[in-house]
Formats: structure tokens, C-alpha cells, sequence
């Protein structure tokens, strides 16, 4: 700054900036992110709304403060003191440093003044950056702004610029800002734009706030224009040029935010207000609109569920590519960052959050997004149409019709919807259990179901441009079959009624149904009986029973039944039991072998005989021919 500063001021003025990063680390809090989705926020928490929702006003300094440009190096801090239409006045709650109102003794009526000048000239060039002077309203004031009512003279001044001290009018107990003494009090002067209007000294005195925060107004009292007092300046921010608002610093920044396809949840920055004496609040940046950032096109090209590839062309290259959701009234709901350094074309990826509505607005945008304390920059926002149909209506489940429980249906389902096994708390809404897909419904109805509980949406698609969402989803119940309402159906245990066996071994068969069942075993050989066996849940009801077949069935072929009744009727099963022994299933025996040498007469052979338990199976071989005779002749005489 090129203005004479007292080495009192200087250490005021350095005090003031240590102070304000002193308290505004002390005070600032956490930043509370209400996730809409019921389960979570999908990405960090961050703290941001539209202009008109996140600042406000209010008497005593309890407006939101806001970090706007770069003051030698330092983050300014300012306060909302006054709203009007599209506009939010923003004034500076720390002091510029001391300097003359003008170098000469004659106030110009303001605008010709030394401060003014400066105001408008290098202050503004040097703090801030080009799209944050394109946001500050080109006039604060008019053409013919009335000396203040407190003034001796009357007369007009010129406040058609774009940066200004306050004015008496503004500042006064009954003032426009709503100020007090107190509030006005920071422990040294500081000027105001208004001439004095004094009786002596018309045209050599100008207005300015004491160290105790008066305002003196009598003849010979106001400071001659030459003095030196604090600068603490005054502009309109055109809310027109406001994306939304974010924590300057700490908790809830967008900094925060980490790269992917999801949107976080948002709610308004915290600022508790300030008292007199300009205290310090929480402060939040601004994103500002900045036409040289560019976005060209947006192209959904495929949607899975609630996520949306889309390709983009003409983006700023390095800059973030960026996203929100805009409720109908133009409240900011979500935000999230996609893609950190764009290329100039690309693809990338948006989740949609669960809450979105048909009347939202899903925008895409590329943004710069600075460092504590500096304003960020957005470009223009280009919309993806999205719809999210409705929940499918008019389902029905049918339960099974049969033991095996595989033949449930859904009805009223149709081409284009999907379907996926679960409660709605186990992945039906897509937030949990992704790693299960979700099955195309090809055919109507839906059949070979089993019983439970299944979730039926209308699928994902993309038609003429606009983004058709997987609609949420209807629960559909399909039932279990009715034991209770049928006669038992009896199931051996290798699944047909043939058995085969060996001695001493016992099988198991199982009739569902109602567990009232009743048995009988009717043309089985002696030895095979039936008792009861304890149940585990391989079918959903039944009851399970053995076979047992005793050591003392002979090897053969049984044919018998299995008769089951319960109240429902009953049920008779025929089952054939083929028994075998140890060597049929060895494929050998345990041979006890008996020699039978040949004869003159007989032939020879080898008998086998089978030793093992159950088998009585004989066998010769090794047939040896008769020998003959042998013979010798004898002489008798």
C-alpha cells in the first residue's frame, strides 16, 4: 500500500492480523455434514450452500464473515452488515492500516478524494484476482448521496464507485447496519466517507469513528482530511456471481472432499456471529463464477444403478471436474468432486445419492479449488437430465406348491425391471451388498422361485439424452409351501425307492409334511424294521425315519412299502431293497480251497469255498482229466 503509515498503526495493524488468525483458529468449529441417505454420507463431510441461504446479515456484527482477497499476503476478513436485492454489503473487520482522507486540505466530496482513489485503483488490483473484482457490484452507491442527517450543510457526494468507506448513516446508533458504540469501537479511529458539514470547516473535514467508537459531530470537531485514521472499507458482493459458500479453513472445506464418483451431503458453514469490537467467527469462502474456466459438452453414456459414466469435451485442462445436486428452489444438496486434473475430453463417473428427486438438478462443472482463505472459481454448469422412476407397482407373490420349495412366483412384473434376493436393509436400496447383482427379469412372470423376500425395481437406462435411474425398489413376499394343507410326500435318501444294501446296515428316507405323521411298514422281509431318527433341517418340515436292515436278511431281492398318513391324507411308497454281501461289493472272495486229485476213473478238480459271513458261494475249478488206467500185463501159465 503506497500511504504513510505511524509506527503506532504499524504495530496496531500487525497486532490485528495476528490476533485474527489467532482467533479464528481457536474459534473455529466443526461443520456439521446431515447425510440424507439414512446410512452415511458417501464422501467426506463438507459445509456448503448458495449465497442467499449461507450469508446473512445482522445488527451488531452478527453477520457472516467472509475471507475475500489478499491483502499483503494476508487473507481480509469481511462482515455481512446489509442485504438488498441480489446484493450483499461486505465490510472489512480489520483495519487497512492509517492514511489521509487526502493529501490536501479539501475533502472533494468524496470521490475525488486520495482514499477514494486508492480504494478503487491499486488496493483493488492488488487484492484481488480478476473473477473476484467481476463479482463486486460496478457501483456501490449513486450519483447524489445526501451529506448525513447529522450534518451542519447540506450537499451530495458522488458514490458511484465500486469499493467506499463507510458512511455516518450507515454506521450511527440508528444506522442502516444496525451498529452501536460498542460495536463500533476498536481502539483507534478510523474514517468514514461522509463529509462533516462543520460550520468552520466546510471543506477540510471529513467524518470518522473515535477509539471509543463516537461519532463527533459539533462545530470544530470533526478531523481535518489531512489526518491520519484507519481505513476500514466497504463493497456490494453481486450474489449473482456466487456459486456457493465453504469453510475458509478447517472442518467441512472442500479441500476435504476426496476424488470419486459420490456426492456428499451439505449444510450451511458455521458462523456463531461476532460482537463489538469486530470479533471473529468462523469464516467461509466463496466460489465464484469465472467464465474462463469451460466446460463444452456433457454425454451420459451408460448408468448402472445410480451411477452415470458420462464422456466431456472442451474442459479447462489441470482444473477439477466437479458436480452438485440442486434442489427445484436452487438450494444446493450435494457435492462432490470427479476427476481432479481434466483433460481437455474424457470420461468419468457421478453417483447419484439415493435422495435425488425429479425435480433436482444434476450439474457438472469445472472448478478451481484454492487453499485456505482464497476464493474458489467455477465455470459454466452443464446439466445431465435424470430421472428416477418410480418404485414398481402392483406386484404379487406367489408361494410354492411343493415340498422342494422352487417353484414360487412374482406377478405383474415386466420386461425391464430386475430383481434381487434380500430385505430392504440388505442391499435393496443399493447402499449395502453391491457384490450381489441385481438379475434382468426376462420372462413374465417371474417363476422357479424360492420363498422369502425379494426386491423388484425398474432397471437403469439412458433414453433420448435423459438418465433413467434404477427406480427404488417394491418388496415382494413369496411363500413357503403349506405342509399343513397336503399329504406327507415320502423321499428315499439316495432320491428313487430302490435301495441296495448289505447285511447289518441300516438307510434313512424322509416324509414331509406335517410332523403328525404316522407309519407303517408293510411286506418287508424279517429283519428289516423302522424306527424314528433325529431330524435335521435338510428340508424345510418333515420328519425323518431309518431303515435298519438286520445281519440275518439273506442276499436277495425285497419288494415292500412304507405307508405315511397324516390328518391331510396319507401316502404309500414302494420301495425294493436288493441286498448283497461284502464279496459282491469287494468284487472278490475269501476262498478256502479243497483238492480233489483225478482217478483212473474220476476227473479232478478244485473246490473253492467262500468263508465270509453271508456268502455261501462254491466253485470248482481247475478240472484235472481222469488219469486212465495203467495198464500191466501178467502171464499165467
Amino acid at each position: 500500500m503506497k500511504t504513510k503509515l505511524s509506527k503506532r498503526n504499524i504495530a496496531r495493524r500487525a497486532t490485528a492480523i495476528m490476533l485474527t488468525f489467532i482467533m479464528l483458529t481457536g474459534l473455529m468449529t466443526t461443520m456439521v455434514l446431515v447425510s440424507a441417505s439414512g446410512v452415511g454420507s458417501d464422501t467426506p463431510p463438507v459445509a456448503l450452500m448458495h449465497a442467499g441461504a449461507a450469508l446473512q446479515s445482522g445488527s451488531n456484527l452478527s453477520g457472516t464473515l467472509v475471507s475475500y482477497g489478499f491483502y499483503n499476503g494476508q487473507p481480509l476478513l469481511w462482515r455481512v452488515v446489509d442485504e438488498g436485492s441480489g446484493s450483499f454489503t461486505l465490510w472489512s473487520t480489520q483495519s487497512l492500516g492509517s492514511a489521509q482522507y487526502n493529501h490536501t486540505r479539501n475533502h472533494e466530496l468524496w470521490s475525488g478524494s486520495w482514499i477514494c482513489g486508492w480504494l478503487n485503483g491499486s488496493f483493488m488490483s492488488e487484492t484481488f484476482v480478476s473473477a473476484e473484482q467481476n463479482a463486486i457490484h460496478q457501483a456501490y452507491g449513486t450519483q447524489n448521496e445526501p451529506f448525513p442527517v447529522s450534518s451542519n450543510s447540506r450537499g451530495t457526494i458522488d458514490t458511484r464507485q465500486r469499493i467506499v468507506l463507510p458512511s455516518a448513516d450507515e454506521v450511527r446508533d440508528d444506522g442502516i447496519w444496525g451498529l452501536t458504540q460498542a460495536s463500533r469501537s476498536f481502539g483507534s479511529s478510523w474514517w468514514l466517507r461522509s463529509p462533516s458539514g462543520d460550520l468552520l470547516y466546510p471543506n477540510s473535514t471529513a467524518l470518522a469513528v473515535t477509539t471509543n467508537g463516537l461519532i463527533p459531530g459539533g462545530v470544530g470537531q470533526p478531523p481535518y482530511v489531512t489526518e491520519y485514521y484507519n481505513i476500514r472499507p466497504v463493497f456490494r458482493l453481486n450474489t449473482a456471481n456466487v456459486v456457493f459458500t465453504s469453510p475458509a479453513s478447517g472442518a467441512g472445506r472442500k479441500n476435504d472432499v476426496e476424488f470419486s464418483s459420490y456426492l456428499g451431503s451439505v449444510a450451511a458453514p458455521g458462523d456463531s456471529g461476532g460482537g463489538g469490537g469486530g470479533a471473529i467467527s468462523p469464516a467461509v469462502k466463496l466460489t465464484l463464477q469465472d467464465p474462463s474456466l469451460t466446460l463444452g459438452s456433457v454425454t451420459p453414456t451408460f448408468v448402472d444403478g445410480r451411477t452415470i459414466t458420462f464422456s466431456y469435451s472442451g474442459a479447462t485442462p489441470g482444473a477439477n471436474l466437479s458436480a452438485i445436486v440442486l434442489c427445484r428452489n436452487g438450494t444446493l444438496k450435494h457435492y462432490g468432486r470427479l476427476v481432479e486434473s481434466t483433460s481437455p475430453s474424457g470420461t468419468a463417473s457421478v453417483t447419484v445419492p439415493y435422495d435425488f428427486e425429479n425435480t433436482d438438478r444434476l450439474e457438472i462443472f469445472v472448478e478451481q479449488v484454492n487453499d485456505d482463505h482464497r476464493t474458489d472459481f467455477a465455470g459454466e454448469r452443464r446439466q445431465i437430465p435424470v430421472i428416477r422412476p418410480d418404485a414398481p407397482a402392483g406386484l404379487s407373490g406367489i408361494s410354492c406348491t411343493t415340498h422342494e420349495n422352487n417353484d414360487g412366483q412374482i406377478r405383474g412384473v415386466s420386461i425391464g425391471q430386475e430383481y434381487i434376493y434380500g430385505t430392504a436393509n440388505d442391499g435393496s436400496d443399493g447402499s449395502i451388498g453391491l457384490d450381489r447383482p441385481w438379475i434382468p427379469i426376462t420372462s413374465t412372470p417371474l417363476t422357479g422361485l424360492g420363498p422369502g423376500p425379494y426386491q423388484v425395481r425398474t432397471a437403469a437406462n439412458i433414453a433420448g439424452g435423459t438418465v433413467f435411474l434404477a427406480s427404488p425398489a417394491t418388496e415382494v413376499i413369496v411363500g413357503e409351501f403349506d405342509v399343513s394343507a397336503s399329504p406327507p410326500v415320502i423321499i428315499s435318501a439316495d432320491n428313487h425307492e430302490h435301495i441296495t444294501g448289505t447285511e447289518d446296515d441300516s438307510f434313512y428316507f424322509w416324509a414331509l409334511g406335517a410332523e403328525d405323521i404316522t407309519f407303517t411298514l408293510q411286506g418287508a422281509p424279517s429283519g428289516v424294521t423302522l424306527e424314528p431318527h433325529e431330524w435335521f433341517p435338510v428340508y424345510t418340515a418333515g420328519v425323518r425315519r431309518r431303515l435298519i436292515v438286520g445281519a440275518d436278511v439273506p442276499v436277495g431281492v425285497y419288494t415292500f412299502t412304507v405307508h405315511a398318513e397324516n390328518t391331510a391324507g396319507s401316502t404309500t411308497q414302494q420301495f425294493t431293497l436288493t441286498m448283497i454281501n461284502y464279496c459282491m461289493i469287494l468284487g472278490d472272495h475269501e476262498w478256502l480251497t479243497v483238492i480233489t486229485p483225478p482217478t483212473c476213473t474220476e476227473d479232478g478238480f478244485t473246490t473253492r469255498y467262500c468263508i465270509r459271513t453271508g456268502c455261501d458261494h462254491t466253485e470248482t475249478v481247475d478240472r484235472i482229466a481222469a488219469l486212465g488206467h495203467d495198464w500191466e500185463s501178467a502171464f499165467t501159465d
